[in-house]
């Protein structure tokens, strides 16, 4: 069986003004709601982050995105401090 493809009107797409707000209103309550019920797990990954060597519980690091655009990523910490600056050491 072939498929078509699937051919999508671009004037049609953009106009959807009330359909891509209450997506994005969907999509901002949901996150908040699951932050709200992960914080208590937040919380003690960060404790214990800080107990083990006493540094930052976060680590950031520049990423490329969609367009090739830069943007800062956040996550938990979970080498040493400054590890990406002693990598030599590490392997």
């Amino acid at each position: 069986m072939v498929m078509e493809k699937l051919k999508v009107n671009p004037a049609k797409v953009h106009g959807r003004y009330i359909y891509h707000a209450v997506k994005r209103l969907c999509d901002i309550i949901a996150s908040a709601i699951g932050l709200i019920l992960l914080s208590p797990l937040f919380l003690f990954l960060i404790i214990k982050i800080r107990h083990e060597d006493g540094g930052p519980a976060f680590y950031s690091q520049e990423r490329i995105g969609k367009d090739e655009k830069p943007f800062k990523m956040w996550k938990f910490r979970s080498m040493v401090v400054n590890a990406d600056q002693m990598i030599d050491q590490l392997e």
